[in-house]
């Protein structure tokens, strides 16, 4: 890792930062983009009932307004003939801070050693950038898959509660692209911390977020096979996260790390028709035994099925002509998400539709519209209904 981060500023150095060049110099790229969401509506009942004091005013049962959802810079370099790579990409929204920032080591495609944060072995959504999503948002399941897999925790006292990993962590990893003649291989193997982005383990050398581990990593694969007889792909992941008995920064508290998760997904598309399909289950398990009652801390349980039509081959044929460097997409998601606490007898479920549409320029623009259908079952409380419309537009170079 300080290698990586030592190297970090030779890019720029060699990119001298010109306006938003694509290629700053011979192997470096520059690229940066910048996402910024309206929401047009959403229902907020979850706050319903709450009452300002003493006026007696009721509180606002919806939300309209503006964000930044991204705004990264990202600089990647290969060097000696492509054998090495490096990679740097920031984060400016909501405080800047590294996402990326590795190097790694190219034997040939199907076999690269990659050392510093990257994205781990995780759900397939995971690991598309967020400027190539199909809608303005992840499923919940994918978010958990990668938070819930590192340190992510449940319990607002815990020291860990709130810990976002930007689906990165810090470690060493195996990636490549294997030719099986009807398709491709693609693999992604990893040992890390465990952590997340930006948390580190470290000791009385270097006093980091975590000040005391014995040899417990996290453990993670992902295997794909991509371009199955040219129109099929289907994946895999598995991830192991066991740390006992470590301490926090503070050297006061003594913490455990267990986590398990998996996920299967597969994906096709039908050709010269724009219509491509995709599916996916995952689970996990938080065995921490935070509050020490011998219960399983958290299991959470879901998936997704989507439908994609791009609509540019009817839009040909319906025209005549179409300008290659735009498309627009229409698309349609179902995501289920349930969590059980401590191993209790309620399932909590969330149930969400969504509808949108989709218009790209070439790398330069991608502008979402989705309307959001949001219903949670709680046992413990009144159903939400929280539908929401939402606008979301990404500007990149």
């Amino acid at each position: 890792m300080k290698f990586v981060l030592r190297i970090a500023p030779l890019f720029v150095l060699l990119g001298s930062w010109p306006a938003w060049a694509v290629e700053v110099t011979p192997g470096v790229d520059v690229t940066a983009y910048a996402g910024v969401r309206i929401t047009l509506y959403e229902q907020m009942e979850e706050v319903s009932g709450l009452v300002q004091q003493p006026q007696g005013d009721k509180s606002e049962g919806s939300a309209t307004g503006f964000a930044i959802d991204q705004a990264r810079i990202r600089l990647a370099g290969s060097f000696l003939k492509d054998k090495l790579g490096l990679v740097l990409e920031l984060r400016l929204e909501k405080g800047p801070a590294l996402l990326d920032a590795y190097g790694e080591w190219r034997f040939g495609k199907w076999l690269a050693v990659r050392l510093g944060q990257f994205r781990i072995p995780s759900g397939w959504e995971n690991l598309v950038g967020d400027r190539d999503l199909d809608f303005s948002s992840r499923p919940q399941i994918q978010q958990a898959l990668a938070d819930y897999a590192l340190s992510r925790t449940t319990y607002a006292s815990s020291l860990f509660y709130g810990n976002r990993s930007w689906r990165r962590d810090v470690g060493l990893g195996l990636c490549g692209d294997i030719d099986i003649k009807i398709g491709t291989l693609r693999y992604l193997a990893m040992v890390s911390n465990g952590l997340g982005a930006n948390l580190f383990i470290g000791g009385a050398t270097e006093r980091e977020y975590l000040v005391s581990n014995k040899a417990q990593f996290f453990y993670g694969l992902r295997v794909d096979l991509l371009d199955l007889f040219g129109v099929a792909r289907v994946g895999a992941h598995v991830s192991y996260n066991r740390h006992d008995n470590v301490v926090f920064n503070s050297g006061r508290t003594v913490l455990d790390l267990n986590r398990l998760t998996w996920s299967v997904d597969a994906g096709f598309e039908i050709p010269k028709t724009g219509l491509r399909a995709h599916g996916m289950v995952g689970q996990g398990f938080i065995n921490d035994d935070y509050d020490a009652n011998s219960k399983r801390d958290y299991k959470f349980f879901g998936g997704e099925v989507r439908l994609i039509w791009r609509l540019d081959p009817l839009i040909r044929l319906l025209a005549g002509t179409w300008d290659d460097s735009q498309h627009l997409e229409l698309g349609v998601r179902y995501d289920r998400y349930d969590t059980v606490a401590d191993e209790s007898a309620f399932t909590i479920r969330s149930h969400v539709v969504t509808t949108g549409i989709q218009w790209i320029y070439d790398r330069y623009l991608r502008v979402h519209l989705d309307y959001v259908v949001r219903r949670t079952q709680d046992p413990t409380q009144k159903d939400l209904d929280d539908d929401a419309v939402l606008l979301s537009t990404i500007i990149g170079w």
